[in-house]
């Protein structure tokens, strides 16, 4: 009874902290953190049970060691990689919860029907056998039944399978993040690449136009005189940049946010940007060797600038694909029932 109490103290004075340790936390920190608190709670009531078996003593220990370890994740996650500390600290609070449903008293088991039919059609679909199952339990024709103590085993089952689930939607999303943080780096990489080599070699990158049929007079991009300059390529690069940072602003005004920290719709408008800078000097190489038909040449320097603008834009047709990706992503970590209602709504 003495080492119980001094758990209880351990947790309490752990819990008790100053509000500039607070500060800072992100806000899926402090959404578990409350959700550990809850947890420890239930616990805590669980503990005051009459003639708790030995079994029941151990899934306790369970499921204090499984919140100790999540709240240590949730407070201590200061670094910029988040991802695995989430995955981590939710991983144990899905632990807690399985081991305490199965030792929560017969009358406390109707709170949690509820709860877990709500995670279960989060993120489970719709023909989902358990889900199914813990439906036909709860959901009677004339009326809402409460979770029976006979039923606490397909609970169990149907909560454990909606947290894989969940676990699963985080990891896709992590994974789904990184994919777009590596190609991103990569095709910053590339434009610096392209206007290094435009800084160095202006006569290879087209950048500059002949206004007449003679190809006596030159119009180039940022350069004054009549011969390609340094910085023509990096112009281009900057207008087209710009032009993508416009259409990005545009694009995610149809992307709702998540309460994941991988900030997928901000990483899906920072790639845009590179994009947008490398199909500009991409496209007005197309326009100077000709290969484009019909198209018009330049002949003034804001005819250059306005075909940046259109090309830089213009990679909105290629990442539109992957905007899409994002939001299936985001589609499959909000829940299986707002991924099927966004798709009946389009």
């Amino acid at each position: 009874m003495d080492t119980e109490n001094g758990n209880r103290e351990t947790k309490g004075s752990s819990s008790t902290e100053s509000s500039d340790s607070r500060r800072g936390r992100a806000s899926w920190q402090q959404f578990a953190l409350a959700r550990i608190h809850e947890l420890e709670a239930r616990e805590e009531a669980a503990r005051c049970q009459e003639n708790i078996s030995a079994k029941t003593e151990r899934l306790l220990d369970g499921v204090s060691r499984n919140l100790d370890y999540a709240k240590d994740g949730a407070e201590r996650s200061r670094s910029i990689r988040t991802g695995p500390a989430l995955e981590r600290t939710w991983n144990h609070i899905y632990a807690a919860q399985i081991l305490l449903l199965e030792v929560v008293e017969n009358g406390d088991l109707p709170a949690w029907g509820w709860e877990i039919l709500a995670m279960a059609r989060q993120h489970l679909g719709s023909t989902d056998p358990r889900r199914m199952r813990l439906e036909e339990i709860l959901i009677q024709p004339e009326e809402m039944k409460p979770l029976a103590p006979e039923d606490r085993e397909i609970a169990v089952q149907t909560l454990r399978a909606a947290q894989d689930a969940s676990s699963v939607e985080k990891m896709q999303a992590r994974s789904f993040r990184a994919i777009l943080v590596a190609t991103t780096i990569i095709l910053m990489a590339v434009a610096a690449g392209l206007a290094v080599f435009g800084y160095f070699l202006p006569n290879v990158m087209q950048m500059c136009f002949h206004t007449d049929t003679i190809g006596t007079k030159l119009i180039c991009a940022a350069s004054e005189t009549r011969k390609p300059g340094p910085y023509d390529t990096l112009a281009v690069e900057v207008i087209g940049l710009a032009a993508a940072a416009l259409t990005a602003a545009f694009t995610i005004r149809k992307l709702d946010g998540t309460s994941t920290p991988y900030s997928i719709p901000f990483s899906l408008a920072l790639l845009k940007l590179p994009a947008g800078a490398i199909s500009a000097v991409i496209g007005l190489e197309l326009i100077a060797s000709g290969i484009l038909p019909g198209v018009i040449r330049p002949i003034t320097r804001e005819d250059i600038f306005a075909w940046a603008v259109i090309f830089g834009a213009s990679q909105q047709i290629l990442t539109r694909y992957i905007d899409a990706k994002g939001r299936e992503v985001l589609d499959n970590v909000r829940g299986s029932e707002s991924k099927q209602a966004g798709s009946e709504t389009t």
